[in-house]
């Protein structure tokens, strides 16, 4: 079940559901990476586009963790 922002939260945006086939591409690209055989950035830039979220959207919005 997701709660809904209040008016004074912005809206979570990896709580919608992510393009099925980018993120399974960027989990697989991700495990690469972490195998030495891949780029996490790559990987990264996938997992933004699956929820489709701009690629420098962790230095800008940082989501809720910044």
């Amino acid at each position: 079940m997701t709660i809904p922002a209040t008016t004074t939260e912005k809206a979570d945006p990896l709580a919608i559901k992510p393009d099925p086939n980018k993120a399974a591409s960027a989990c697989r690209q991700l495990i690469r990476a972490q195998a030495g055989r891949g780029n996490t950035e790559k990987a990264l830039n996938t997992a933004l586009a699956a929820f489709g979220l701009p690629d420098d959207y962790l230095d800008t919005e940082g989501g809720r963790w910044k």
